[in-house]
């Protein structure tokens, strides 16, 4: 099987999981159609988790926003063609077309600091694959 294509099963099979992750959970319908919550409020979740003393929240939630975008940008490192900046404004799109749709389906709270932390992850793992390769 040729790299292109398996680099392009890799993408949809990431796809796939990432948005049932995160958009098209239990919750899911189209009776709630922009039902969800809007918090713009920077970084206020994780420093209320913080406080309370609710490290293990605060590590789940900020960790796994980095963690769960690591391979999207090794995926996007592995298009040659795709620079640092296209990868990071790929990423930064990608999370926010995430963030609106869990606004739009009421999914989950659209957040900035979720937009924040995925294009980190996005671009870590894109800085660690080109990293590997070169």
């Amino acid at each position: 099987m040729k790299r292109k294509t398996i680099w392009w099963i890799a993408m949809a099979i990431y796809l796939f999981v990432i948005f049932r992750i995160t958009v098209f959970r239990s919750g899911f319908s189209f009776e709630n159609l922009f039902g969800g919550t809007l918090n713009l409020s920077l970084f206020a979740e994780y420093m209320r988790f913080a406080q309370n003393g609710s490290w293990r929240v605060f590590l789940y939630y900020f960790l796994g926003n980095i963690i769960c975008f690591i391979p999207f940008g090794a995926l996007l490192c592995r298009d040659k063609k795709t620079g640092a900046a296209g990868a990071f404004i790929t990423a930064l799109l990608f999370s926010v077309v995430i963030e609106i749709l869990q606004f739009v389906f009421g999914t989950g709270v659209t957040e900035i600091d979720d937009v924040i932390l995925n294009t980190c992850g996005s671009m870590i793992g894109y800085y660690l694959v080109r990293r590997i390769t070169d």
